[in-house]
């Protein structure tokens, strides 16, 4: 049974500053919905103060990567992508000079145990930022294989936009489409998403790792996607196989809140004291505050788009609004 909740009154004390829009779907309907004004930037150049609506494009930043294993299992079912346990450097022949790559295979760059000395510890408007140095590179590929492999490959997480660059590159050469047009083309048509803007790099690659912005609406369909397993509205749109093989626990992170990760998505939890239950969720987040979650057994997805960028805080602030406000609601409204 469904209830119907206050969700305006229930959030008082839990919005937090400059959070830019909040959207909840259940039971595929959407349930809540606001935006918010706030200072804001398009992919690190500051956009000044904004009032976000429904037709508002902004910035997802690394759910750009969650979105990418979902577009990599398209390219997969067109028989125009390698297998997980495919060998990258048949990608990247001209690499093949940097041995310490060949035994990297598909699966590492998936799971970010790819064993590549990669540092993202500092901001990412900070060019000593691997990432952000990769971006303003001539040549992405060019710099991602001049960092050695220094671990075992499939040992050790380690956050990597250079293994997303490299998954974006796979359907890059093999598809024959651009990454943006390859999303077009295999999901946000499908979705009726027809706002969408992706980022290139200096090298005027797109930006696999963090250079997509939506809508609101736009990305909890996506949402919606994941959370009916590869359908939408009734049609098929990616295999649901392979959704379920995004959503397995393939290594552990180094992150307190966000502990396991599969293929380019966090899986976590969420425990309800007064329902003495855990809720498992999964999650692809972004820099400043954006956040993509799924919850299955509540049914339920939730979109959070903020401009906090570059500080650490924000997620403070986004656990406290999901674990006592969000969560909460929806499981009573769920299971009363």
């Amino acid at each position: 049974m469904l209830l119907n909740i206050d969700f305006d009154n229930a959030l008082q004390g839990f919005l937090y500053p400059n959070i830019h829009a909040l959207l909840v779907s259940q039971n595929d309907q959407i349930v809540l919905e606001k935006y918010f004004s706030g200072e804001d930037e398009c992919w690190g150049e500051k956009n000044g103060k904004v009032t976000f609506d429904k037709d508002k494009l902004h910035d997802v930043r690394s759910i750009t990567k969650g979105i990418l294993a979902i577009l990599y299992g398209a390219a997969i079912e067109y028989h125009q992508a390698p297998k997980l346990q495919d060998r990258l450097i048949n990608v990247y022949p001209e690499y093949r000079e940097n041995n310490s790559y060949n035994g990297l295979k598909v699966e590492h760059i998936i799971t970010m145990t790819s064993g590549m000395d990669w540092n993202e510890n500092y901001p990412y408007d900070d060019i000593k930022n691997d990432e952000i140095a990769m971006e303003h590179s001539p040549d992405r590929y060019h710099y991602i294989f001049s960092k050695p492999v220094i671990s075992i490959p499939g040992k050790r997480w380690n956050y990597s936009g250079g293994c997303s660059a490299l998954l974006g590159g796979i359907i890059d050469r093999t598809s024959g489409h651009t990454l943006s047009n390859f999303g077009d083309k295999t999901l946000f048509t499908k979705l009726g998403i027809n706002q969408f803007h992706w980022y290139k790099g200096r090298d005027g690659i797109d930006s696999a790792a963090s250079g997509l912005r939506l809508t609101g609406r736009g990305l909890l369909k996506i949402g919606r996607l994941m959370l009916n397993k590869g359908r939408y509205n009734g049609i098929d749109i990616i295999p649901s196989a392979w959704i379920e093989e995004i959503l397995k626990v393939r290594v552990k992170t180094d992150d307190s809140d966000y502990k396991c990760y599969g293929y380019h998505w966090f899986i976590g939890g969420y425990y309800s004291c007064q329902l003495n239950k855990y809720f498992k969720w999964f999650s692809a987040i972004g820099n400043g505050g954006q956040v993509l979650l799924i919850c299955p057994e509540l049914d339920a997805v939730v979109v959070i788009f903020s401009g906090e960028y570059n500080k650490d805080s924000i997620w403070d602030d986004i656990k406290r609004l999901l674990d006592k406000c969000i969560f909460p609601l929806l499981s009573a409204r769920y299971f009363k």
